[in-house]
């Protein structure tokens, strides 16, 4: 109480959330002095919102603050990790702004990852440095990882890492740097078989004859990378990555066959890693009639009807045949994972974009368990 007027001193407890909030920037130590300036001044211009934890407990945030910055008001893990919240009960997206005594609960996945899309609507200093920090580390690891990648299929195609051709290959892709190719071969934004392709032309051209692989040679293929879509008894598709055509893949040669998996699998980088010499680097070959099994993770509202909306979508309206439905419920919330056969990459969109017109689906992606 102010000894002079009886009234709670507002001016004291506002100084005391800002100086908090000081601390907490002050923690980063990589803050660029500039961007700590700049992110303080944000958060001191901008009017205060008072929300509730489902505990009761009050949190303090700026005007116009979402879920999101609430999740990371909570705790850095549970931001990172947020996929969905509720307000007031009632289950809403994490761009939702909040409002004065909202009572909020976050809801996490472990699958779940910041982007750079959380940017755009987070407000508060610390979410945003937060989910910076996150995209800055995974930039390295896929800087690194495209990096091995890449020289690894340079290594397979006889081609020093100093040769000409890889600048003639930048200015092809329209790339400013190795490092960006390296970033977005790591992110798997560009097909590692049409860097191959283009490296294999032009040593056509130069009167060069490109490496073919043994296993190449005994498929009788003309091209170094291998065609997927047909002489199935030699294909296994990993059950770890679901792929499908078109995705970006890669083949791991084993005494059963040769197993395909997705660039962005965990297991064929780890393997990659293990024997490059048994990894090859696959194409699909159309195929309009076959079917190939896919996954995909939902989460969303635990109402009631919502099991039989999400079969008739894919059964009825978009007659794709369910292999497997695995579904699990947290309060009024659910995650399931269901397996269906579908053609291609086109013909599962369609059905992502199907599911999500379902009322109270929340989250909707394709599933890779080791992702």
């Amino acid at each position: 109480k102010d000894n002079q007027n009886g009234r709670t001193s507002a001016y004291d407890e506002a100084l005391e959330r800002w100086l908090n909030r000081i601390r907490s920037l002050l923690e980063n130590p990589e803050l660029p002095t500039m961007e700590l300036l700049k992110e303080m001044q944000l958060d001191i211009t901008q009017e205060e919102v008072y929300v509730f934890t489902p505990k009761g407990d009050l949190k303090v945030l700026p005007a116009g603050a979402t879920a999101l910055d609430f999740a990371y008001e909570i705790h850095s893990e549970i931001g990172r990790h947020a996929i969905a919240a509720k307000i007031n009960g009632r289950p809403v997206l994490l761009n939702t702004v909040l409002q004065n005594a909202d009572q909020v609960e976050i809801i996490t996945s472990e699958r779940a990852e910041p982007s750079e899309e959380q940017l755009s609507f987070v407000k508060t200093a610390r979410a945003r440095l937060k989910i910076r920090e996150y995209l800055k580390q995974q930039r390295k690891q896929a800087i690194d990882r495209g990096r091995a990648i890449f020289e690894w299929r340079l290594q397979h195609m006889g081609i020093r890492a100093d040769d000409p051709i890889i600048k003639e290959l930048l200015w092809y892709l329209r790339l400013p740097s190795l490092e960006e190719l390296w970033y977005r071969l790591g992110k798997h934004t560009i097909d590692l078989s049409r860097i191959q392709d283009f490296i294999r032309l032009k040593r056509l051209s130069q009167g060069t004859t490109p490496i073919i692989d043994q296993l190449s040679q005994q498929l009788g293929l003309l091209s170094g990378a291998l065609e997927v879509g047909h002489n199935e008894e030699k294909h296994i598709y990993a059950t770890c990555c679901y792929p499908i055509p078109f995705d970006a893949i890669m083949g791991y040669v084993t005494a059963d066959g040769l197993v395909i998996h997705r660039t962005t699998c965990r297991e064929i980088q780890r393997l990659l890693s293990l024997d490059s010499s048994k990894v090859r680097t696959l194409r699909w070959v159309p195929t309009p009639q076959k079917e190939f099994l896919a996954a995909l993770l939902i989460e969303g509202e635990d109402r009631q009807g919502m099991l039989l909306d999400i079969v008739k979508v894919i059964s009825l309206r978009k007659r794709k045949n369910i292999r497997s439905i695995r579904i699990e419920g947290q309060a009024s919330y659910f995650q399931g994972i269901l397996e269906l056969y579908i053609h291609n990459e086109p013909d599962l969109l369609s059905v992502i974009k199907a599911l999500s017109e379902v009322r109270g689906v929340l989250r909707i992606e394709r599933y890779q368990p080791n992702r």
